[in-house]
């Protein structure tokens, strides 16, 4: 079967004991890896976001923001869902040590995308003012959507051979170049333009250096782990199974797109711009700590589909539940924070988001069920039930228009949250009993007792503190208030005691400089 050495490159090595325990190691490294490369890309994204308008002003950057949109929908169209074959079938067939099937996927699922995007390229570029004039209602955006055009093939290539780079199970090397290098080039760039000047034609090219610095990355790093130069004609294509796998999994991610975008839009036009303002905030808040359930996702999913395909179902549960346990310790506390203070938080926007208080602590909660309940989307996906994947989302697609209709023009903001937390528990109770009812998995044990009560303990403690000690209106005492439920948390569930999973986790982790703290109790 397939690992990875130290490098970083697949070699095939026979079956052990010592690579199943050390999978949920590496899921966990790889999830730490990614979520390090998520919060570098959001900082970056705050200060572009910060200077880039200041510099151009608001119409200018109405343009940016345009070009910007164009590149990343055309792009999402044009790869297909082939990106998430690409991390499924590569993850597979590196697994067998089947070289010509790993060429072939490789060449179908970056080549494929690389052609259609070219061919939206020349269109777009072809066709750039009758665009700009029918569709932005301003030929001056033609010169952006001519430089648009041939970032677009850039930003496809980034896409599909990340799926490839994280089909050989390696987390790194995206990380490296997606979330750090490609933003740190922006910044660094716009930083250096903005002293001469800096227009909205410069942001884009900008943009697109980014695109290119970080294709060039992937190609390289795709070629340490998988010698590129080798005959087309050695190459194999499962292209029945790809195109099964990919076709549904391309109108789901469409339809989560669109779920995503519609509840603003109904929010602008069934209830007020001001609801819009509150509701996208009170989102990224929840969102913080989601990044690592996300990252948690991402980095397990190849080895998903590699235990699926060998048929090892124990190893499966262990990823699903150890995986999901961590999930919930690491949102908790900002689930906390979020019910505990919700006015002194939306306080740091302005006076103006204060209203949405009852919308951020209900947003918390769909953002807290959507974690609990684990990666069943993720395992649906990468056991090859994109089927079931699309039929999912649809639902929810369906269940967030017909209760956004029904509840914004009554409740606003309030409304739009309570549908937000409808569609997650609809949603991941379907996903909960077709992982159940298909592949006999369940995402929760008895150790999952002692998180729940580690988390009541600090809601209890910490709303006491803030009874004694009340936050008043500096920002520093929130802060306080928050750093004490995180301490009191973590105390709390190292003295109920990790479990023997969890402390192998942490000592692969952190090395033997924190075993202390699993000896005993503390």
């Amino acid at each position: 079967m397939s690992s990875l050495s130290k490098d970083g490159t697949a070699n095939i090595l026979p079956d052990s004991k010592q690579e199943d325990d050390g999978r949920l190691v590496k899921v966990a490294r790889g999830g730490g890896i990614t979520l390090v490369g998520k919060i570098f890309t959001n900082v970056t994204r705050v200060i572009i976001a910060f200077i880039v308008p200041r510099l151009l002003g608001a119409e200018q950057y109405g343009m940016y923001q345009l070009s910007l949109n164009t590149i990343t929908v055309l792009a999402a169209i044009v790869v297909l869902g082939l990106d998430g074959a690409l991390v499924r079938f590569l993850a597979i067939y590196v697994s067998r040590g089947d070289k010509e099937r790993t060429w072939g996927t490789i060449l179908f699922g970056v080549g494929l995308p690389l052609v259609l995007g070219s061919v939206v390229s020349i269109g777009l570029f072809a066709f750039s003012y009758q665009v700009a004039e029918r569709v932005f209602h301003d030929v001056s955006m033609a010169p952006l959507l001519q430089v648009a055009s041939v970032i677009i093939p850039l930003s496809i290539s980034g896409d599909t051979l990340i799926g490839a780079v994280r089909g050989f199970k390696n987390m790194k090397y995206p990380v490296i170049a997606k979330f750090i290098a490609q933003p740190l080039v922006k910044v660094v760039l716009i930083g250096v333009v903005a002293i001469m000047g800096l227009r909205v034609m410069h942001a884009v090219v900008i943009f697109g250096i980014g695109e290119l610095i970080a294709a060039l990355m992937l190609i390289y790093y795709l070629n340490r782990l998988f010698p590129l130069k080798i005959p087309i004609t050695a190459a194999r294509v499962d292209l029945a199974a790809i195109i099964k796998f990919s076709v549904p999994d391309f109108m789901a991610g469409l339809m989560d797109i669109f779920r995503a975008n519609i509840q603003v839009l109904l929010i602008g036009s069934l209830g007020s711009f001001t609801g819009v303002g509150i509701f996208t905030v009170a989102n990224q808040l929840n969102m913080v700590g989601h990044d690592f359930y996300s990252s948690i996702n991402t980095a397990a999913k190849p080895y998903i589909a590699e235990l699926h395909d060998r048929r090892e179902t124990q190893q499966l549960q262990k990823i699903y539940q150890v995986a999901n346990k961590w999930s919930l310790i690491v949102n908790v506390p900002f689930f906390l924070a979020m019910i505990l203070f919700p006015v002194q938080i939306l306080a740091i926007f302005g006076k103006s988001f204060q209203s949405g208080v009852l919308a951020l602590i209900i947003m918390a909660f769909a953002s807290l069920v959507d974690v609990v309940t684990g990666m069943g989307g993720a395992i649906l996906n990468m056991t090859g039930y994109t089927r079931l994947k699309l039929l999912n989302n649809i639902t929810g697609l369906s269940v967030s228009l017909v209760l956004n209709v029904l509840l914004i023009p009554a409740y606003g903001v309030v409304g739009a949250a309570i549908s937000a937390l409808a569609v997650m528990i609809v949603l991941n109770a379907v996903r909960i009993a077709q992982v159940y009812y298909i592949l006999h998995l369940f995402p929760y044990n008895a150790t999952f007792v002692k998180p729940v009560l580690a988390s009541l303990i600090a809601y209890a403690v910490v709303y006491l503190f803030s009874k004694l000690y009340p936050i008043d209106a500096y920002l520093i005492h929130l802060l306080v208030h928050v750093s004490v439920l995180f301490v009191v948390f973590a105390l709390s569930l190292l003295l109920l005691g990790l479990d023997p999973d969890d402390q192998q986790m942490v000592r692969r982790i952190a090395g033997k400089r924190f075993e202390f703290l699993f000896r005993n109790k503390i």
